[in-house]
């Protein structure tokens, strides 16, 4: 039986997608941000995010930034239950 530890560390290699438990792209670009009716039959890489009239990156960098971000956010969560 494995431990506490042991799972979450378990748990946060699969959202980390350590290894490959899943297509990250997919998931972002067909289902979560396809469901976006105004961008649905866009390519993420084909729409720049812009600020100021200047362009600041990609929507596909950005979710995919923001993607990694929730990801490290949620894996600092299940760090703070080890060794409780």
């Amino acid at each position: 039986m494995k431990s506490k530890n042991e799972l979450i560390e378990e748990i946060k290699s699969f959202l980390k997608n350590e290894d490959c438990s899943y297509d990250k792209d997919q998931l972002i670009n067909e289902d979560c941000v396809k469901g976006i009716e105004e961008i649905r039959d866009s390519a993420l890489d084909e729409i720049d995010i812009e600020y100021d009239g200047e362009t600041i990156m990609s929507l596909e960098d950005f979710t995919d930034r923001v993607f990694d971000n929730v990801i490290q956010m949620v894996c600092n969560v299940l760090d703070s239950y080890k060794g409780k």
